[in-house]
């Protein structure tokens, strides 16, 4: 006798992915989320897929979606480039302070990854 598999959390685990829009979410977020989606719904079509496949499919999942990090807005990432452009222009040997500075640089520098507790924290720590 074959063992029954329910998918039933896996299924509105799918759908509650599928409804989230991208818009507002760091970009390697949203890849990592998308890339973990379609092997659960590999899973999902799979007709031989154990019960243990489709509890870490949907495990991952809700992972995936609980990682989903907020893209800071352009002005959040503009107040953090003039920060440490004014800081940057302090010429500090301070270590500390420089590498605050070079967080901050990569995060304007990339702002489709930069995410908003990213840019707090560097403008807490510019500051």
């Amino acid at each position: 006798m074959e063992e029954t598999v329910d998918k039933t959390a896996l299924s509105e685990a799918i759908d509650t992915a599928k409804a989230i829009e991208d818009e507002g979410y760091t970009a390697d977020s949203w890849t990592a989320l998308q890339d973990v989606l379609a092997a659960a719904e590999t899973i999902m079509a799979d007709e031989d897929a154990t019960q243990e496949q489709v509890d870490q499919a949907a495990s991952a999942l809700q992972s995936a979606m609980d990682a989903l990090q907020v893209k800071a807005s352009a002005s959040a990432i503009q107040a953090l480039r003039n920060m440490a452009e004014k800081a940057e222009a302090l010429g500090s040997d301070d270590e500390t302070l420089n590498a605050v500075i070079e967080t901050a640089q990569a995060l304007f520098n990339d702002p489709d990854n930069a995410s908003v507790t990213a840019v707090v924290s560097a403008l807490l720590d510019l500051s």
